[in-house]
């Protein structure tokens, strides 16, 4: 049981580098004025599929994490 827990770790964390990798750069721009920000999409609305799997997969891991966690009690 420990083996496929730590197999299932180590793919979900090698699934979830992966991800982030894949995700575009968002520019920070602290001393942006409110007025240029208006009619652009928000954060959740440019590439919707891949930062939802990336949210699945953290989740997943975390999950994981905590079952193992218990497991190893």
């Amino acid at each position: 049981m420990q083996t496929i827990l730590i197999t299932l770790t180590i793919v979900a964390a090698l699934v979830l580098i992966l991800l982030v990798s894949l995700l575009p750069r968002e520019n920070q721009q602290f001393y942006r004025d409110t007025n240029t920000s208006i009619g652009k999409s928000g954060y959740w609305e440019t590439h919707l599929a891949k930062k939802i799997l990336v949210l699945l997969a953290s989740v997943a891991l975390i999950i994981l994490m905590i079952f193992f966690m218990i497991q190893s009690l």
